[in-house]
């Protein structure tokens, strides 16, 4: 999965120009930290892999993938 891509994606989806790819950036960065133990990338690839697997419609479901 690439964290990245699909973070920019939502960012845009969201409303955000231009610095997109910095901010981006600077959230994986925060999530990549090593004072997180637990809630890291691996946990944040579960998450949305869960949210994947909804088939039904998720009511605003963009909100729900950047509140993960």
């Amino acid at each position: 999965m690439d964290h990245r891509a699909r973070l920019i994606a939502l960012l845009e989806r969201l409303g955000a120009r231009g610095a997109s790819g910095s901010l981006a950036d600077a959230v994986l960065a925060a999530w990549s930290g090593g004072e997180r133990h637990y809630h890291g990338l691996r946990h944040l690839r579960d998450c949305l892999q869960q949210l994947d697997q909804i088939t039904e419609p998720v009511p605003d479901r963009d909100l729900v993938e950047a509140a993960l």
